[in-house]
């Protein structure tokens, strides 16, 4: 666990401006949800959950691959922490409304409406519940998103259980869309 935590700070920290100006690249949102999928499937399915991806052929933009992936497996790492055996956890990358954008859809515990600002501060943890957790991935992920001019938004996950977590892109940022 404090291996879990020192990770998760140096990647919080890693997060923040560095003064080097990095070049962003052509990166596919669907291959990172691939790779992303394929890291996490063999943790879903010991708990008895079905991992799935529903990305169709590649949705790309402009940013930095190893953050967008950290972003994207954090998500789905927390996804797996907070959804119970039997549960099912969907991942997407697509075009939405000319917009690229990340989706991870749960049937976990979810996020009360009244706590989904405070999850995204540093530490925060929601009360109850059995799982352990340093309370940094989702300010982690924030951190990321903004880096990627990109927001976070946290909903109700299918038939209002468990938690939709949609990361929407600026639509400048879409650089091409093969099916």
């Amino acid at each position: 666990r404090a291996t879990h935590l020192v990770k998760q700070l140096l990647t919080l920290a890693r997060a923040e401006p560095e003064g080097v100006t990095r070049v962003p690249e052509a990166v596919d949102l669907a291959e990172i949800a691939r790779q992303v999928v394929a890291e996490q499937a063999s943790i879903a399915e010991a708990k008895g959950i079905d991992l799935g991806l529903s990305s169709k052929g590649s949705v790309s933009v402009q940013g930095y691959p190893n953050s967008l992936r950290i972003l994207l497996g954090n998500l789905v790492e927390n996804a797996i922490r907070y959804t119970p055996g039997g549960g099912r956890i969907d991942v997407d990358a697509a075009i939405e409304k000319d917009q690229p954008r990340l989706l991870v859809r749960d049937t976990g515990r979810g996020i009360p409406a009244e706590h989904r600002q405070r999850v995204f501060d540093r530490f925060y943890r929601q009360d109850g519940g059995d799982t352990t957790g340093s309370g940094l991935g989702l300010a982690i992920v924030q951190k990321l998103a903004q880096r990627h001019h990109a927001d976070v938004e946290l909903g109700d996950g299918p038939d209002g259980r468990g938690l939709t977590v949609t990361v929407r892109f600026p639509v400048a940022q879409a650089v091409s869309v093969a099916a």
